[in-house]
């Protein structure tokens, strides 16, 4: 194979030739542009005989996915630093909250209540009553960011990855709430035997606790709590497959169309003069079972809700 001298060689037959000579294999990837094509091939070249053979193969769109795939990983890392800054910030955060913060509001409520006993003589009734106020308002406070200290900090709370006997755990729940029901005068029934599953015991402790407490609290006044709770197997649906544990009530309920926002941090939907808490109960609920790969629904028609917990087999 000699050179024509009024051909301009590429580096293709460049490869031919040391090919030829040589005898070794080639293959590599070349980018060819011109007005009616932009792409990439793959050429694998050998020798054959006095000669070469060659293949050549279309990888344009191989090559397209990998730059693409390239710059979603490079877009990835700077969202995982980005994130990596956030939790560094949250970490933070918590910290004070969890320490300085908390300990100023209760600091914060200790002086007040040494204003109203040794100074009593000289405050008014007025003065007093709104001296009180502002320590009711600090004592939410101070709950309200243990809440949300105790939600960011859920992943964390519980490492025990096991196998746990939802039934045990449900008992012994009970068992710890039983002074609580016995005052609400609740009545509670259950069918189905709860499933063990691979989980965080502490954590589906707090699932279950979240979701009977409300039952007890959500109520019309004088009316006395009926719970009922109950285990199967969903058999069809989305969630066919999974164990399906239903915590039914015959509370005040809610409206279907706010089911989803009953889920979020801090919502509230009735009175928080009437019924206390921070709303951050649900939520809860919703990471716990997302921390499961499981997921939780609420139903409702006004009278009464049922909240059902699903769980991988």
């Amino acid at each position: 194979m000699k050179n024509n001298p009024g051909v301009v060689h590429t580096g293709i037959f460049n490869s031919f030739v040391e090919v030829t000579e040589t005898g070794i294999p080639q293959q590599y990837e070349k980018h060819y542009v011109n007005e009616q094509f932009d792409g990439w091939f793959y050429q694998s070249v050998v020798k054959l005989n006095d000669g070469v053979a060659t293949s050549t193969s279309d990888i344009t769109a191989r090559k397209l996915a990998d730059d693409r795939i390239n710059a979603l990983n490079k877009e990835l890392g700077q969202k995982n630093r980005e994130l990596e800054s956030l939790n560094s910030e949250l970490t933070t955060f918590n910290n004070i909250a969890a320490n300085d913060y908390r300990e100023t509001l209760q600091s914060l409520y200790m002086y007040l209540e040494f204003i109203i006993k040794t100074d009593a003589p000289n405050i008014s009734n007025a003065g007093k009553a709104n001296i009180r106020k502002a320590q009711g308002a600090i004592q939410k406070l101070k709950l309200l960011t243990e809440d949300i200290v105790s939600f960011s900090r859920i992943p964390a709370m519980d490492s025990n990855l096991t196998s746990v006997d939802l039934e045990e755990l449900l008992n012994a729940l009970l068992s710890d709430m039983a002074q609580k029901i016995s005052e609400k005068e609740a009545i509670i029934t259950r069918s189905g035997i709860l499933p063990a599953i691979t989980g965080y015991p502490l954590l589906l402790s707090l699932l279950f606790y979240h979701l009977i407490d409300n039952a007890l609290k959500f109520l019309p006044k004088g009316k006395n709590p009926e719970i009922k709770i109950s285990s199967s197997v969903c058999s069809e649906g989305a969630c066919k497959g999974m164990y399906e544990i239903c915590i039914e009530d015959n509370g005040i309920g809610f409206d279907q169309n706010q089911a989803e926002n009953l889920f979020a941090i801090f919502f509230r939907l009735h009175d928080k003069s009437i019924y206390k808490g921070s709303g951050i109960g649900l939520a809860v609920c919703k990471k716990i079972m997302d921390l499961h790969n499981g997921h939780i629904v609420a139903i409702s028609d006004g009278n009464g809700a049922i909240f059902k917990c699903y769980f991988p087999v």
